[in-house]
């Protein structure tokens, strides 16, 4: 990996071993148009993963969130041990918006001015928006109290170094981006996302079905996704 973008790190993809070739055809056009590399975290598929990998993981949990859980949780480490200040986890399933590169150098350069006890959450999750009375001119990261979807985020080298310690100790009850919910104000740990979402995440909007779960027909999620984003993002979020 060979990142060529200021304030970056490096580029973790979430991907499966086997199958999903359509999503890595995707996510490597896409990252292909970014003066940054990337590498794909393949290890911890739910076929082969251990008894100690679930140890930690709650049984209750399907192979799938079990085995997300896992890549997320070494996409940590291998950030954490490489001593990545700051570094991009993208599952493997995103849709960049075209000004992706340029926002993420501006996004790179505010989060710096913040602190380093946070995460970013690039998407715009099941249409999860900042108020629009919230927004101010020449500012993108607006502080919230939940994540939103871990198909996108800024890791910042604190927030891998307090999850990986929490890992250790605790059981994870919940698929990752909820899992966020409970562990981060737990350890200190801030909630930014953007003012205008940059990713989409495709399972979601019926360009993939999910890897994890089962979907509706794919013409009936990208309807309802249409439908949401349009109530949401240009309707109730200028009522707050």
């Amino acid at each position: 990996m060979e990142p060529r973008l200021a304030g970056l790190d490096g580029i973790f993809v979430i991907h499966c071993k086997t199958g999903y070739e359509d999503r890595a055809r995707s996510i490597e056009k896409q990252l292909a148009a970014l003066p940054a590399g990337f590498e794909y975290v393949l290890d911890k598929d739910a076929n082969e993963l251990s008894a100690a990998d679930k140890a930690w993981i709650s049984p209750e949990l399907s192979p799938g969130t079990q085995s997300v859980l896992c890549k997320h949780r070494l996409a940590h480490q291998m950030a954490y041990e490489r001593g990545y200040q700051r570094c991009l986890i993208l599952e493997d399933d995103v849709l960049l918006s075209r000004d992706f590169s340029l926002q993420l150098v501006s996004v790179l350069e505010e989060s710096r001015t913040l602190g380093e006890d946070h995460t970013i959450f690039l998407s715009s999750a099941c249409h999860m928006y900042t108020p629009r009375s919230r927004l101010r001119k020449g500012t993108q990261l607006y502080e919230h109290e939940a994540s939103r979807a871990a198909d996108s985020y800024i890791l910042t080298h604190t927030a891998s170094e307090r999850r990986l310690a929490w890992f250790e100790t605790h059981q994870a009850n919940w698929p990752i981006d909820h899992l966020f919910n409970h562990m981060d104000p737990e350890i200190g740990l801030k909630f930014l996302w953007l003012g205008d979402p940059i990713v989409e995440q495709g399972s979601e909007n019926g360009t993939f079905t999910s890897w994890v779960e089962g979907n509706p027909p794919p013409w009936l999620t990208a309807a309802k996704w249409k439908a949401e984003k349009f109530y949401k993002k240009h309707i109730l979020r200028n009522l707050k």
